[in-house]
């Protein structure tokens, strides 16, 4: 058809000025239009290639866009024409959710093209989907490795997941198409971001197997994905391998690395990774951020791993590359403090010094630490006294601790550690806490004389502002062996000022009662147990003790130490007993340590069972109120009360056999003990007694070798010559109101029937000590059955 054709003159561009603008644009937009139409006949006409191997895939019938052939006669507006224009890549990339109406206006293969660039697009998931439903739906595009390439891509958002990989792969398998070296590569990187260590090695199989070949990204993308795995070890094989195949890393991937490690406290591993980033880059440090290096050195210092922070500190902190955080430096300082590196401590006080930073007690202790790990004792005892000269209220005994460890594993440096002050003295003021580290070391040596040297011969002359309690307390505590040593650091309190405290009154009351050399008086302990419970009830604070009588140990409360411990109690009460004559005031000791539950009833029965056994070998009478005051204090001594009698029995009835052969004749004596008793005991109670008849000028001495007296010996023995008669009387008489007689009972309780009311007899009376779940009733039932 022919066209028609427009003059256009003067006239008429007067009457319509527009006519230049449409004229330009037809002109301009009619031959595009035609190469347009020629584009989509040859691509029509020739089929499509898919991405990576060039391999021919399915045939595309795209419609053509209908945007690009709807051209109107009608005069064309600026708009109409600009919206008449092909869509490029780039339109459909910047679009956040392209629309059917834009993606009509492109040709396939620039949507193909966009999809080949929408991997550098942030957040593509949706778009890329949105893109593979229109090819499929709209431009009829059946499914093929380009397609399904680009399926995996959008699993590459944080929203997608290992199972759409797997189903994705299925389809593949299904459809019966050979995955591609694009498909591969896309899948390796999906599993960096979303590992699964069991679809990685299936894929990496299955490529082995095809004999496609792992490009470097690839072994990048294996390297991540092994490490957020959790396969530490194959991970940082795998890049070790990669460093030594000189594969061109990125270096966010080292930067991953050493982030992971770092944080999950393998930082020997991230130093070793920043090294050889250096040693790659030739040994610039610009090829590791600053935050690599920040992260790095404070990761290292808080582990308290001394290689990696000196190495950062070397390379970064002294050149003046590197300016740590206050936090940081503490960190460093405790890694040098726990290493004994004092260069390393002094630098890191020497940054903070000169940021104007007031050191506090936690500084001080680490360079301490620092000087005794290198056992520069002077050194460290110079720190101490610069931080008591700051007015830092710092507690002594924590801040020595690592001197006192020290002069405890070299006793031949606490020899030298008083010299060590006095030098010190002319130049700083000599804390009474570092001598009192020293005092405490020498005791704990076992050199006590030399503590209480120190103390007498020093702490005045190194310290003037004298000693403390803390002083006088470890003196008490452990290097006090006598009375007369307590006495006198009580005599050297009082002049100080200082007022005992109850712990010290404990242990004064405690030599009292241990010390038998003659310096102990038990007058004098009792006389420090009435002023510690003055002092308690001056203070309103009743105490509370807590025995573990199983371990055999004291844990006191706050208020617990205003009275005594239980050793001293023990011992004082021990010490009641010792002689024959119970003190009076040993029962009310016992009640109140009772009520303070400081002792239980168990813990004095071998004091009371050792006085007894003295009591029932002299038979004294005392034996049974000593019985009856224990009972009444729920001191259990039935069982033993008759272990003993029957002890002295078989003993007194030696004693009768050993009278009877001092009558026979000499050559006719027969030694037949049946208790066990040795026969030259008996020899010995024999000859004692042939002394005992002769005449009293005749007499020789009797050396009893365990101190018993001559009057004793002679009132045992006659004892033993009147204990037949006495026990014929006893046998006549009846134990019992019911009728039982004496030898029914003493049957009873020597037989193997259970264990009956225990009893006990005397020469003049009969008495009846209650044993626990046995009545009277019941021995009398048996009594009369016998």
């Amino acid at each position: 058809m022919p066209t028609s054709r427009i003059v256009v003159d003067g006239l008429w561009r007067c009457l319509c000025p527009s006519i230049d603008a449409t004229l330009l644009a037809k002109a301009t937009l009619t031959p595009l239009l035609a190469s347009s139409s020629r584009h989509q006949n040859a691509w029509r006409r020739r089929p499509h290639t898919g991405h990576g191997r060039g391999r021919p895939i399915l045939r595309c019938h795209a419609p053509q866009p209908r945007a690009m052939h709807s051209y109107s006669p009608s005069p064309l507006t600026e708009a109409s024409s600009s919206n008449s224009l092909p869509v490029t890549a780039d339109d459909l990339l910047r679009s956040e959710a392209p629309g059917d109406q834009l993606m009509d206006q492109a040709p396939t293969a620039v949507i193909y093209e966009a999809l080949r660039k929408a991997k550098a697009r942030p957040d593509s998931r949706q778009w890329i989907l949105t893109v593979l439903k229109y090819l499929i739906e709209s431009r009829r595009e059946k499914p093929n490795v380009f397609l399904y390439e680009a399926m995996i891509m959008s699993n590459w958002d944080p929203a997608g997941s290992v199972f759409d990989l797997e189903a994705i792969l299925q389809a593949l398998d299904r459809d019966g198409i050979q995955p591609s070296d694009g498909i591969y590569h896309a899948a390796l990187q999906m599993l960096a971001i979303h590992p699964d260590y069991r679809t990685r090695n299936k894929l990496l199989q299955r490529m082995a197997r095809g004999g496609i070949t792992l490009r470097d990204e690839g072994k990048v993308n294996v390297a991540i994905g092994l490490l957020r795995d959790g396969q530490y070890e194959m991970a940082l094989d795998h890049l070790e391998e990669m460093v030594r195949a000189a594969v061109p890393v990125p270096g966010w991937v080292f930067d991953v690395f050493t982030y992971a490690l770092g944080s999950l406290g393998h930082v020997d591993e991230a130093v070793l990774i920043v090294q050889q980033r250096i040693e790659r880059a030739g040994g610039s440090k610009d090829a590791v951020s600053l935050d690599v290096w920040h992260f790095l050195l404070d990761e290292c210092s808080r582990d308290l791993e001394y290689e990696g922070t000196l190495y950062i500190w070397q390379q970064m902190v002294e050149p003046g590359l590197l300016n740590p955080s206050d936090g940081t430096m503490v960190n460093v300082l405790n890694t040098a403090s726990r290493h004994g590196d004092p260069y390393l401590a002094n630098q890191a006080i020497q940054l903070l010094t000169n940021r104007r930073v007031k050191l506090g007690i936690h500084h001080y202790e680490a360079l301490v630490d620092c000087y005794v790990s290198t056992g520069d004792l002077k050194a460290a005892f110079q720190v101490l006294c610069i931080m008591s000269g700051t007015g830092l209220p710092f507690d002594g005994k924590a801040s020595t601790r690592s001197i006192f460890a020290l002069l405890i594993d070299s006793p031949e440096l606490a020899d030298n550690a008083v010299d060590m002050l006095v030098d010190l003295r002319e130049s700083h003021e000599i804390p009474i806490s570092v001598l009192n580290v020293v005092i405490e070391a020498l005791c704990v040596n076992k050199q006590q004389d030399k503590a209480l040297g120190v103390f007498r011969n020093h702490v005045r002359q190194l310290c003037p502002t004298g000693p403390t309690l803390e002083t006088f307390l470890l003196l008490m505590e452990k290097s006090v062996v006598s009375a007369e040593t307590a006495r006198y650091l009580f005599s050297e309190m009082a002049l100080w000022l200082l007022r005992p405290t109850s712990a010290m009154h404990d242990r004064m009351v405690y030599f009292c009662a241990v010390d038998n050399t003659g310096g102990g008086d038990l007058d004098e302990a009792f006389k420090y147990v009435a002023a510690i419970d003055t002092a308690a009830a001056a203070a309103a604070a009743p105490p509370t003790v807590i025995v573990d009588s199983e371990n055999a140990s004291t844990s006191t409360s706050t208020s617990s130490s205003s009275w005594l411990t239980r050793p001293t109690v023990l011992a004082l009460f021990e010490r009641c007993f010792r002689s024959s004559n119970v003190d009076p005031r040993a029962w009310p000791l016992v009640d109140e340590a009772l009520r303070r539950s400081i002792i239980v009833p168990r813990d004095v029965k071998p004091a009371v069972l050792a006085l007894l056994e003295r009591y029932f070998g002299s038979q004294d009478p005392r034996a049974w109120a000593l019985v009856d005051e224990a009972e009444r204090r729920n001191i259990s001594l039935g069982f033993e009360v008759q272990q003993l009698m029957k002890r002295f029995k078989k003993q007194n009835a030696a004693k009768v056999n050993a009278v009877k052969v001092v009558d026979e004749p000499a050559d006719q004596r027969t030694l037949s003990v049946e208790d066990g008793t040795a026969q030259e005991q008996v020899v010995d109670f024999v000859e004692t007694v042939k002394v005992v008849d002769e005449p009293a000028d005749q007499q020789q001495s009797l050396g009893v070798e365990d101190g018993t007296s001559q009057e004793q010996v002679a009132a045992s023995v006659e004892t033993v010559k009147g204990k037949e008669s006495e026990n014929e009387l006893d046998s006549q008489q009846s134990l019992n109101e019911d009728g039982t007689s004496q030898e029914q009972l003493a049957a009873f309780v020597e037989g193997d029937a259970p264990q009956p009311l225990k009893v006990y007899k005397s020469t003049l009376e009969r008495r009846r000590i209650r044993r626990k779940g046995v009545v009277k009733s019941k021995v009398s039932a048996w009594a009369k059955r016998e």
